[in-house]
């Protein structure tokens, strides 16, 4: 996995790897030497099975396209700010043919110049695991769970209690990190009618 501009192919290294609980996985990549400013940069995947691409999905146009990054000529050092905590403001859970989905969601108090992941940790209070997971979030929501087929949180069924806590990491890498008391949360029970995934 690498990082390819012009001449330039810089190696990407891996620095996390998050399990998710509900088949999915992630790993935290970063650039093996410093990028240069100005540049764009496509990510690329040698040895990739046959029938398999790299791209990213854009919602926008509807199609695939390469994976790409244009580096800033102004280094960003400004964290993400926080109005307040967030909060649990929903819950959803939708059976579907090929199973539920499942979220409960908070506010999303983050504000930045660039794009912002979550770095989401919950624990489950009654077996005392704990999870971590960047979760994208969904404008002015952080959806904690999963999706029909796949996602980064499920919910034991013998467990009813979680804590969750929240880190919100910007596009350059700044953090600001969770600080005081984790939120406790149940998890969704009874079905709703809706769910906006």
């Amino acid at each position: 996995m690498y990082l390819k501009s012009r001449n330039q192919k810089i190696k990407l290294i891996v620095t996390e790897l998050n399990v998710g609980q509900f088949r999915l996985t992630q790993a935290v990549l970063k650039p093996e030497t410093e990028l240069e400013a100005g540049l764009e940069y496509r990510m690329y995947i040698d040895h990739l099975p046959e029938y398999e691409s790299f791209n990213k999905y854009n919602t926008t146009t509807d199609e695939y396209e390469p994976v790409i990054y244009k580096v800033a000529a102004d280094r960003d050092t400004e964290k993400p700010q926080l109005a307040t905590n967030p909060i649990e403001i929903d819950k959803s859970l939708v059976y579907y043919g090929c199973g539920p989905s499942i979220h409960v969601v908070f506010s999303n108090p983050a504000k930045d110049n660039s794009d912002i992941i979550v770095q989401t940790t919950v624990k489950d209070l009654k077996t005392g695991k704990e999870t971590t997971y960047y979760i994208r979030p969904d404008g002015d929501k952080i959806k904690v769970g999963h999706g029909m087929c796949s996602g980064a949180f499920d919910f034991d069924d013998d467990s009813q209690n979680y804590e969750v806590e929240f880190s919100f990491m910007d596009a350059s890498g700044n953090l600001t990190p969770w600080t005081g008391e984790r939120i406790k949360f149940t998890k969704p029970k009874v079905q709703t009618k809706y769910d906006e995934e």
